[in-house]
């Protein structure tokens, strides 16, 4: 690829190499390139952001680009999202697979990136809840989601691949009805549902970035054997969720 222009933030110019070869990189933003073609961008713009977003995080494939058709900015009064389980300002729409962004996000370029990156991995997940519902059991809540069968998810899971990642995000699967999976909390508690978490994840692996997931895997941090059972415990399971991103979402060895 040529060199970058003075003050060029995205990905080179450019075609093939001379002697008519393809380098690697080019190949990949070509790949990209093509599987953004036909996709909305409101405005226009966002689509050269993504563009340089996935040149910028290599391990982003054009199949993760599959599973939205559109990326358009919201204003406030559009938003409609409640801030009860966060204040992530990007997110992924099943019922039109669009990834949406709050119109604040215009003036936060840092953000704006990482909340893009949180709505494409929602996005992966695609249509997956048929039904959510909360109910209440003796001064607690119980979260539970009715998964869709796997035809209608359009997702980049296998039905093996979504349970595998829905244990892991602590939804334990309902004895009784294969398609229920569910999660009880304190009546004042709270946790990060599946969906969010998994934006959240795929937005950190690849750029160590998001102050939440910061947060959540200080326990990596620290060595095993100065763990208690209990914090030993999560720290193996967010180490299988680490490891499921490597080799389920980006396809390296574990």
């Amino acid at each position: 690829p040529r060199p970058r222009e003075k003050g060029r933030t995205g990905p080179p110019p450019g075609g093939r190499a001379p002697g008519g070869r393809a380098p690697l990189l080019c190949r990949h933003l070509g790949s990209i390139r093509d599987a953004l073609d036909g996709k909305v961008f409101r405005p226009a713009w966002l689509r050269d952001l993504l563009l340089e977003v996935a040149w910028d995080n290599r391990d982003i494939r054009d199949r993760h680009l599959e599973f939205f058709r559109g990326v358009r900015f919201l204003p406030a009064g559009e938003w409609g999202r409640s801030t009860d389980w966060d204040n992530v300002l990007g997110y992924f729409g099943p019922e039109d697979r669009f990834l949406n962004l709050h119109e604040d996000l215009r003036s936060r370029p840092s953000r704006l990136r990482e909340d893009l990156l949180v709505a494409l991995g929602e996005s992966l997940l695609g249509s997956y809840i048929g039904q959510r519902r909360w109910i209440r059991q003796n001064g607690a809540r119980r979260y539970e989601i009715v998964l869709r069968p796997a035809r209608e998810r359009g997702s980049y899971l296998s039905d093996d691949g979504l349970r595998t990642y829905l244990r892991l995000a602590r939804m334990v699967p309902d004895p009784s009805d294969a398609r229920v999976f569910g999660i009880t909390i304190n009546e004042d508690g709270g946790f990060l549902p599946p969906g969010l978490l998994f934006g959240l994840l795929f937005c950190w692996y690849l750029t160590g970035r998001g102050l939440t997931m910061e947060y959540e895997m200080t326990l990596l941090r620290w060595p095993m054997k100065s763990l208690i059972p209990l914090h030993a415990g999560d720290r193996r399971r967010k180490e299988a969720l680490v490891r499921f991103f490597r080799t389920e979402i980006f396809g390296h060895e574990a």
